[in-house]
C-alpha cells in the first residue's frame, strides 16, 4: 500500500524538569498525518525511523532514531525526536539539515529541509490528539506524545511513564498497561498507576508469563517471572548440561565421574561412570581407600556402589596374612604353616616353602623352590615310532671294523640305530649284532630295553636298581653271503628315584 504523509512540525527544547525526573536532552516534537493511496487517514500502528542528513539526497547521516511502534489515530501521529537517541547540539552546527522518514523500512521522499531550529518553551497544546487513554508507555512506545485534556498538558512517553513536557510531573492518571490481558499490569504495588495490587508483569507481551504462574517445561519462557527460563530442567542430580527437545529436558552432559545410564532426566546422572565408585552419594576414584580404613577400597571393576574388602595375599603359604585398618596388609612369618610345592614333599623354613625331597621320577634341577620338582623324568615326547636316530654303526669286527658310541641325557628316551654287516671275507666268521649298556646316576633307577626295529618286539631288557649299570644285547653268527644288517630301537625308561645327573648310554658292536 502506498502511503502519503502530511507533515506538521513543531520544534521545542525542554530546559527545566522537576528533580524527580532526570534531565531530558533536547527533543523535537514531530507531528504528521499518514494516509493511504486514496487519501484516507489510517488507524494502525507502524514502525518508523527518523534520520537527519546533511543533504537532500544521499549525504551523511548526522543522527537517527527508530520507533518499533507508532500509533496512528485518524491518520495523526506524534513522536518526540531525541527521546530514544539523544539529539546533541552538534547535529545543527551547520545551517542546512534534511529530515528523512522511513515507514516500515521504506523511506518517504522527498526529505524535509530543516532550515533552522527555533528553540522555545512548549507549554501549550501542540495540536496533539486529545485522549483519556493514551495506551501503554514502555520501550516500544518511547517518544510517543498525547494531549492530556484533564490537565491541559502535552505529555510524552519516557519509556516507563507518561511525563509532562514542561517537567511538571506525571500526566493525569498514570497508565499501567496490561497489554497481554493476563491480569498483571507492568507496575508494582508501590508504583504510581498500579491498579491490580500485584507484582509487575515481567513480559507484558506474553500472556503465559506473569508472577506466580507455574513454570512450563521447555517453552522458552520465564513463566513465573523469576528471571529463569525453563528452570524445571535445573537441579537434576549431577547434571552438568542439558537442552530441550520439543517439551522434554534432555541430558547432554554429566558432572565429572557421573554417568546417565537410564536416560531418565528426573534422576539425572544416577550412576558413577567407569573408573569411579559412588558410595553414600560420594564419588571415589578406582583404587581409592575408604576414609579411616586401609582395608576397604573402591574397586570400580567389580562393585561401583559399595566398598570392596582388601584381600591380603602375598602368595606365600609360610606367612599369616591380615589387614590392619591403619596400615593395610600385614604378613607374619609362621614356619608352622603347611605348604605344598609341585611333585615334592615340602615344609616352611625361614618364611619360605622349600623342597624336602622330590617324588619318584621328578627332580628339582633349576634350584627354585617355588616351582617344586619341575623336571618330569618319566615323560618323553618320543616313542617307538619317533625315536631319535643315531645313524648306522658297524655290527661286527671283521676287516678291522668296530663301533663304540656314547650319548648321555636325563629322563626317559628312545633311540634308533642301524647295525650293519662289515665283513666281506668268507673265511672269517664273526658274530654280528649290538651290545648296549646304560649307567644310571646315584639315586635314580633307569631300565633299559632293546627292541627289534622292524617288528616292535622286545629283544632284551635290564631292570637293575638305582645307580646300577644295565646291559642288553643281541649277537648272532654271521651268515656268509647274506647281509645280516639290522635296525634296533633302544628305550631308556625312568623307574623311580630322583636325580638331576645324566645317564650314559654306550653302544658297541658284537665282539
Amino acid at each position: 500500500m502506498n502511503r502519503r504523509i502530511v507533515i506538521a512540525i513543531t520544534f521545542f527544547i525542554l530546559f527545566s524538569i522537576t528533580p524527580i525526573w532526570a534531565e531530558v536532552p533536547q527533543m523535537i516534537n514531530y507531528q504528521g498525518q499518514l494516509n493511504d493511496d486514496l487519501g484516507n487517514p489510517l488507524d494502525t500502528t507502524v514502525s518508523m525511523t527518523f534520520t537527519i542528513y546533511d543533504d537532500s539526497t544521499g549525504g551523511n547521516s548526522k543522527w537517527a532514531e527508530s520507533y518499533i511502534t507508532v500509533t496512528i489515530i485518524n491518520g495523526l501521529f506524534s513522536v518526540l525526536l531525541g527521546s530514544v537517541t539523544s539529539l546533541p547540539d552538534s547535529v545543527f552546527n551547520q545551517p542546512d539539515r534534511w529530515l528523512g522518514i522511513s515507514v516500515g523500512g521504506e523511506e518517504i521522499l522527498p526529505r524535509t529541509r530543516l532550515a533552522s531550529v527555533p528553540y522555545a518553551y512548549q507549554t501549550q497544546s501542540l495540536n496533539l490528539p486529545p485522549t483519556d487513554s493514551p495506551g501503554p508507555c514502555n520501550e516500544t512506545t518511547r517518544g510517543s506524545l498525547y494531549y492530556d485534556g484533564s490537565q491541559n498538558e502535552p505529555c510524552y512517553c519516557d519509556g516507563s511513564y507518561w511525563v509532562q513536557l514542561d517537567g511538571g510531573g506525571l500526566c493525569g492518571d498514570v497508565f499501567c498497561a496490561d497489554a497481554d490481558e493476563d491480569g498483571y499490569d507492568v507496575c508494582d504495588p508501590a508504583e504510581p498507576g498500579d491498579t491490580d495490587g500485584q507484582l509487575a508483569d515481567c513480559d507484558d507481551n506474553e500472556p503465559d508469563v506473569f508472577p506466580g504462574n507455574p513454570e512450563v517445561t521447555c517453552d522458552g519462557l520465564d513463566n513465573n517471572c523469576n528471571d529463569a527460563t525453563d528452570e524445571l530442567c535445573e537441579g537434576s542430580p549431577h547434571v552438568a548440561s542439558w537442552e530441550c527437545e520439543a517439551d522434554t529436558c534432555i541430558i547432554t552432559g554429566c558432572e565429572t565421574g557421573f554417568f546417565d545410564y537410564n536416560g531418565i532426566f528426573s534422576d539425572g546422572c544416577e550412576g558413577p561412570e567407569p573408573g569411579y565408585c559412588l558410595i553414600d552419594d560420594i564419588l571415589y576414584t578406582d583404587g581409592e581407600f575408604k576414609p579411616g580404613s586401609d582395608c576397604m577400597f573402591c574397586d570400580a571393576a567389580t562393585n561401583q556402589l559399595d566398598w570392596t574388602p582388601l584381600v591380603c595375599d602375598d602368595d606365600n603359604p609360610c606367612t599369616d596374612d591380615a589387614c590392619s585398618p591403619f596400615s593395610g596388609c600385614t604378613y607374619t612369618c609362621d614356619n608352622g604353616n603347611v605348604c605344598m610345592l609341585p611333585n615334592a614333599s615340602s615344609a616352611c623354613s625361614n618364611c619360605d616353602c622349600i623342597v624336602g625331597y622330590c617324588y619318584d621320577n621328578w627332580a628339582n634341577c633349576d634350584g627354585i623352590n617355588d616351582n617344586g620338582c619341575e623336571l618330569d623324568l618319566i615323560y618323553t615326547p618320543l616313542n617307538w615310532g619317533t625315536a631319535e636316530d643315531l645313524g648306522t654303526l658297524a655290527g661286527d669286527q671283521c676287516d678291522g671294523c668296530s663301533s663304540d658310541s656314547t650319548v648321555s641325557g636325563r629322563g626317559s628316551h628312545w633311540y634308533s640305530v642301524s647295525m650293519s654287516e662289515c665283513c666281506s671275507n668268507p673265511l672269517l666268521v664273526f658274530d654280528i649284532g649290538i651290545v648296549v649298556s646304560l649307567s644310571s646316576p646315584a639315586g635314580m633307577d633307569y631300565d633299559l630295553y632293546l627292541w627289534d626295529g622292524s617288528s616292535a618286539v622286545i629283544i632284551d631288557q635290564s631292570n637293575n636298581g638305582a645307580g646300577q649299570v644295565d646291559d642288553v644285547s643281541e649277537c648272532v653268527i654271521d651268515n656268509y653271503g647274506v647281509d645280516d644288517s639290522k635296525d634296533y630301537i633302544i628305550e631308556i625308561r625312568a623307574n623311580g628315584g630322583s636325580s638331576c645327573q645324566d645317564w650314559t648310554l654306550r653302544i658297541q658292536n658284537c665282539p
